[in-house]
């Protein structure tokens, strides 16, 4: 009888412990929560329109003038890092002609202490929200389309337009800011890891849209 109650416990351990081996952990599931949209969304769908007139105002690689086909062309090979995250339904696709619902990206003036781009994230389908969406870079800074981060009174900024790209577009897509020293292309300020979408962002990702 001894035996048969130790083998039922034994049994009854080795279940419990897989149960929690390979079952959704809280932990897990608080981890996704804190770093992207808190919104139910099965598949992302988004067209970019951009702004000709605007972005052609940047400064890049020197050149103040004609700068939105460089713009675009950036933006459009962070936007493939996205759509090439396996095991998630993510569309990221140019548009030529603006229409309600598709993202604008444009250039304005935010400051030469602002933001060097911001975006917004994707929209809730239960609140009624008639802004538009939009991606939008700093007139104020200097860009490249190679190199990295720069500084202004050691803060850290973004120069490479697609490494910039690759962290705004992490919002359109649902993902907020990472805690300093993650390996994300999420951590607030520029870093390394802006150079594409970790392993770190797909994993949220592919929670949001797998």
């Amino acid at each position: 009888m001894k035996q048969r109650k130790e083998v039922a416990l034994l049994a009854l351990t080795i279940g419990m412990l897989a149960v929690l081996s390979f079952g959704p952990s809280k932990s897990d599931a608080t981890e996704h929560a804190r770093w992207t949209i808190d919104w139910e969304v099965d598949e992302l769908e988004v067209d970019l329109y951009f702004h000709w007139a605007s972005l052609n105002r940047l400064h890049v690689d020197g050149d103040a003038n004609n700068n939105y086909r460089k713009v675009k062309s950036s933006v459009e090979d962070s936007m493939e890092n996205y759509n090439a995250v396996p095991n998630a339904d993510i569309d990221l696709s140019t548009t030529a002609r603006f229409q309600s619902g598709d993202y604008v990206v444009y250039a304005r003036n935010l400051g030469i202490f602002g933001n060097s781009a911001e975006a917004t994230p994707p929209r809730d389908p239960d609140r009624r929200n008639t802004n538009p969406e939009y991606v939008r870079f700093n007139t104020a800074r200097q860009w490249g389309t190679d190199g990295g981060c720069r500084s202004i009174f050691h803060i850290s900024y973004a120069y490479n337009l697609e490494w910039i790209s690759n962290h705004e577009l992490g919002h359109v897509t649902g993902l907020k800011h990472r805690d300093p020293g993650t390996n994300s292309a999420m951590v607030k300020s520029c870093a390394t890891s802006w150079n594409n979408v970790q392993e770190t962002d797909k994993t949220m990702l592919q929670h949001l849209y797998g």
